[in-house]
């Protein structure tokens, strides 16, 4: 089965995606407030949704060019409609960059192992959604994103 997949053009350098990709200060703007990120290869990063929470290990990044985390933990807390928290284990994000310009970079991004198969996928496929074509876009494109925070889901 396909894994979840997003290409997306964005207006923005190469340089200025990446440091979105792999620092805290950019994970906090797009993805989740709450995330400890150590973007060293090797090291694991904790992300928080809630009561949700990863733990991914950098497993390799290429400046401007390439980031892979593996997750080596994962509980998705949603009771009564999740029966299996800890599906992303052993799952694989893969964000490639590749520079259109010096003002515009495709991201391609990859949740390798997140497929229809698992119970998740479809919350997960949604989540991706908004986090990358939205959130992630907004951030680097207009500088505000919409991450996880105390007022996610948004009423505006």
């Amino acid at each position: 089965m396909d894994a979840y997949h997003c290409t997306l053009d964005l207006n923005v350098s190469a340089p200025v995606l990446f440091k979105a990709l792999t620092t805290p200060e950019g994970f906090q703007r797009w993805w989740t407030e709450f995330c400890e990120v150590r973007p060293e290869p090797g090291e694991t990063s904790v992300f928080r949704f809630g009561q949700t929470h990863m733990a991914l290990q950098l497993e390799s990044l290429e400046p401007d060019r390439s980031v892979v985390w593996l997750c080596t933990e994962h509980h998705h807390h949603l009771p009564g409609i999740l029966t299996r928290t800890d599906e992303w284990v052993g799952t694989r994000l893969r964000f490639a960059l590749h520079p259109l310009d010096e003002e515009k970079t495709r991201l391609e991004f990859h949740h390798e192992g997140l497929t229809p198969d698992l119970e998740c996928y479809e919350i997960c496929r949604s989540g991706w959604d908004h986090f990358l074509t939205t959130s992630l876009k907004n951030y680097v494109e207009r500088g505000k994103g919409e991450p996880y925070n105390d007022r996610y889901p948004y009423s505006e």
